[in-house]
């Protein structure tokens, strides 16, 4: 009968959930659980600051943004087996506070989202309660900002949502911003001489128009009066 040490439970416990986790990257405000096994002073939760680092006894102020809490891990035993020969260390995500993305423009719910996991760009639109009806799903963006550049990833929702052109559908990662921006919406115009006969299609100006002076849960349908102009709205043009 094979009986394994509390030493072997125990690091093959810690060596499970690194590996569970090794696929997060660690982002300012995130916390941590570190431990040392068999030494009481050298368990604590840490705070990534926001320059990215976090301190510890025994291994002083070291990288922790855009590590995993493995290679956090290997870093800690690297500098504390200084002191304490092979070291069995544990680091465990208590909080992802740091994973932050944003979504912006014609969505039901703009604003700042805390993921607690992975999420690609459908997923944050969902989180943001969907697009409005004045949502160009052609054009929307993500905002990342990549060795201190910014660069502009493209997203064709009225694509993805059929299934097709998938790659678009990028993992996001923290500090991504969602853009998504308004259509071309346009109208009809009754004339108030000939009562209910519609005059052909026109683009409404934008400077006569408060399109927040629209219900948009009856768009299409809703008449609202601009001066001596009556316009019926429609939908985006697509």
């Amino acid at each position: 009968m094979v009986r394994w040490s509390a030493g072997i439970l125990f690091l093959l416990i810690a060596s499970v959930a690194s590996a569970q986790e090794s696929s997060y990257e660690l982002n300012p405000g995130d916390v941590l659980l570190i431990s040392v096994w068999k030494e009481e002073g050298l368990e604590r939760e840490v705070l990534v600051l926001p320059d990215g680092k976090i301190s510890f006894p025994l291994a002083g102020h070291l990288k922790a943004a855009g590590r995993s809490p493995e290679e956090v891990q290997k870093a800690l035993s690297e500098r504390i087996k200084k002191y304490i020969p092979d070291p069995v260390i544990t680091v465990t995500v208590r909080a992802v506070a740091g994973n932050k993305i944003y979504v912006i423009g014609q969505v039901q719910d703009p604003g700042e989202f805390q993921a607690g996991q992975r999420i690609d760009v459908m997923q944050a639109l969902s989180q943001a309660g969907g697009l409005t009806p004045f949502a160009d799903e052609d054009k929307i963006v993500v905002l990342r900002r990549e060795n201190g550049n910014q660069i502009a990833l493209p997203f064709d929702y009225s694509k993805v949502k059929k299934g097709r052109r998938l790659e678009m559908n990028v993992i996001l990662i923290s500090g991504d911003v969602v853009v998504v921006p308004d259509c071309e919406v346009f109208g009809l115009t009754l004339s108030p001489e000939f009562g209910s006969t519609l005059s052909p299609e026109i683009d409404v100006d934008r400077r006569d128009v408060d399109r927040r002076d629209v219900d948009r849960r009856d768009v299409g349908r809703r008449r609202e009066v601009f001066g001596r102009r009556r316009v019926v709205w429609s939908a985006c043009v697509r």
